[in-house]
C-alpha cells in the first residue's frame, strides 16, 4: 500500500523487515485498470465518496439493444456543439450520471488565435429544458483545455444549467493540483431537493465535490430523464483546438426502476431511452490549419457485444470530416 516491497510467500518476517528497511525507493502509482467501472488503487475500488470499502451497488441487467440501429445521428457545425452519446428521455427518473476520461492535452501549435475544448458528463439534457430559465436543466462538470495564442491552459468546472441566476460556467478553485494527461472521474447526482457535483483527478487523488444550490428562485435541479458524456467546441470562437483522442470509460447511469436505483450502461438504459450520437463538430474559418478537422464520436468500443456493461467511446480529433 505504501510503495514498498511485498512480503513474499514463505520469506521470513525478518529477512522482509530488513529489505523493507533498506529500501531507497518507493513505487506509488495509480493503476488505470477498471473494476465495476471504477479505477483500481491496489486492487481496490475508489468510488466518489473516497471510501475504497464501500459495497459496490449492483449493475442492473441489460436489455440488448442493437448499437447499430438503435441511435440517430446528430451533425453540428455551429460554436458550442457537442461531440458524443446522449442518453435522452428516458421513461425512468436518472439519479446520476458517471463518467470516466484522460485529461486532454491540447497542441498549441496555433498562434494567431484562442482556442477551447471541454469534456463532461452530465444529467440532464441540452434542449430544450436546459435553458437558464429555472426550469430543470442540465447538470454539468468537466475539464477545460485551451490553446491561448501558442499557450495552454487547463481547468476543472462546474455548470447548472437549470439556474437563471447564475447559469455560466464555474471554474473551480482550491484544488492542490491537476494534470491534464490525468485520469478524471466525474459524477453528478440529484436527490430529492438536494444536487451534487464530483469530480476528482484520480491519478493524484485530488477532488471537488460539493452541493449545486438549488433554492431560492430562479434555480432548479437537473432534467432526470436524459445523461450524456460529451467533448464540447466552446470558447468565443469558432476554432476547435487539436485534443487528440479523449477516451471516455464506463460512461453510465444510476436509474430508478420502480423505487430500485441500480446502475445501467448509459448505451442501455431501461425504459425507452432515445441514443444519439452527435458529431461532426467542424473547425471553421481558420487560416492556420486549410484543411477541415472535427471532433468524432466513434461507435461503442463493444457493439458487437450490446450486453457488455461498459459503454466506453473514443471522441477522436481527425481530418476530412463532413
Amino acid at each position: 500500500m505504501y510503495g514498498l516491497p511485498e512480503r513474499l510467500n514463505g520469506q521470513s518476517m525478518a529477512e522482509w523487515g530488513q529489505i523493507v528497511r533498506s529500501a531507497k525507493v518507493r513505487t506509488c502509482t495509480l493503476n488505470d485498470s477498471y473494476l465495476d467501472g471504477r479505477p483500481t488503487r491496489n486492487g481496490q475500488a475508489w468510488d466518489h465518496t473516497m471510501t475504497p470499502t464501500k459495497p459496490m451497488r449492483p449493475m442492473a441487467p441489460i436489455t440488448p439493444k442493437s448499437i447499430g440501429a438503435g441511435y440517430s445521428e446528430v451533425f453540428a457545425t455551429k460554436p458550442y456543439a457537442h461531440s458524443g452519446w446522449v442518453a435522452h428521455d428516458s421513461t425512468y427518473p436518472e439519479t446520476e450520471a458517471v463518467a470516466y476520461w484522460h485529461f486532454p492535452t491540447v497542441v498549441t501549435e496555433l498562434t494567431l488565435y484562442s482556442e477551447t475544448m471541454s469534456v463532461w458528463t452530465a444529467l440532464g439534457d441540452d434542449s430544450p429544458y436546459a435553458a437558464c430559465n429555472g426550469l430543470p436543466g442540465m447538470l454539468q462538470d468537466g475539464t477545460g483545455s485551451q490553446n491561448i495564442r501558442g499557450s495552454a491552459n487547463y481547468y476543472m468546472w462546474v455548470q447548472n444549467r437549470g439556474s437563471s441566476i447564475d447559469c455560466g460556467e464555474e471554474q473551480l478553485g482550491g484544488l492542490v493540483e491537476f494534470h491534464n494527461g490525468d485520469l478524471i472521474y466525474s459524477a453528478d447526482v440529484t436527490n430529492l431537493n438536494q444536487a451534487t457535483v464530483f469530480l476528482q483527478d484520480q491519478t493524484i487523488g485530488d477532488y471537488y465535490s460539493g452541493p449545486v444550490p438549488l433554492s431560492g428562485q430562479g434555480n432548479n435541479g437537473p432534467y432526470t430523464g436524459s445523461s450524456a458524456c460529451i467533448v464540447e467546441q466552446n470558447g468565443d470562437s469558432d476554432i476547435l483546438p487539436n485534443f487528440g483522442t479523449v477516451d471516455f470509460q464506463w460512461c453510465r447511469a444510476y436509474v430508478n426502476v420502480s423505487g430500485t436505483t441500480s446502475l445501467y450502461s448509459m448505451m442501455h438504459l431501461p425504459g425507452n431511452a432515445q441514443l444519439f450520437r452527435h458529431h461532426d463538430v467542424n473547425t471553421l474559418n481558420n487560416p492556420q490549419y486549410p484543411a477541415n478537422y472535427c471532433a468524432y464520436a466513434e461507435l461503442p468500443n463493444n457493439p458487437t457485444n450490446p450486453t457488455y456493461p461498459d459503454s466506453s467511446f473514443n471522441v477522436d480529433y481527425i481530418q476530412g470530416c463532413a
